[in-house]
């Protein structure tokens, strides 16, 4: 209906919606054509937002494929969409999926560390303590696996924190902190 009545922007929200249908039944080829097709409407038109989101979840099929390069690729496109709409849980969302692919990459610590540093205004602008929690918690495991326990630590204490006051599940924080006491061979504070 939206390409017979020319409603570019209800084709392109129509062409998403049908990849996030495949998206849950884990057909990753269908999803990433209909994210494809989605894109370039939302292109066409152009709509900064349909084009943050749509780069954004096309990186996560790459992320999600080990395609490194690639998710990057779609997450820079996200992040100058996003800048456009000055959005700050857009560029928040870009730069923490950025610094997610430098992660994987022990040559590139040190630019995840810069993107996830970057990303902690943007999610304080949007009140979101599970948010900054979160981020925390990138960080700490950075520091963690830089071996920079002290660091680690303190993320990963901040992150704990952030994460009691907004009701956010800090297990995984918990088990982080055990982690780092233990790599420092601190056995009773694991």
């Amino acid at each position: 209906i939206a390409r017979a009545t020319k409603f570019k922007k209800g084709e392109g929200y129509a062409l998403k919606n049908i990849g996030l249908a495949y998206y849950v039944k884990g057909n990753f080829v269908e999803v990433y054509d209909y994210w494809q097709q989605s894109l370039e409407v939302f292109k066409s038109i152009p709509f900064q937002l349909g084009i943050s989101n749509l780069n954004s979840n096309i990186g996560a099929v790459h992320f999600n494929y080990a395609d490194y390069p690639k998710a990057l690729e779609f997450y820079l496109e996200s992040l100058k969409a996003a800048e456009k709409l000055d959005d700050p849980l857009r560029i928040s969302t870009a730069l923490q999926n950025i610094g997610a692919v430098h992660s994987k990459n022990a040559n590139t610590y040190d630019k995840a560390l810069d993107y996830y540093q970057k990303a902690i205004p943007f999610i304080k602008k949007t009140n979101n303590l599970e948010g900054i929690g979160t981020v925390n918690v990138n960080i700490g495991e950075i520091y963690f696996l830089k071996e920079e326990y002290h660091l680690a630590l303190n993320y990963l204490e901040k992150a704990l924190k952030t994460l009691e006051q907004s009701g956010g599940d800090a297990a995984f924080v918990l088990t982080n902190i055990g982690k780092t006491y233990a790599a420092q061979g601190q056995k009773e504070k694991a």
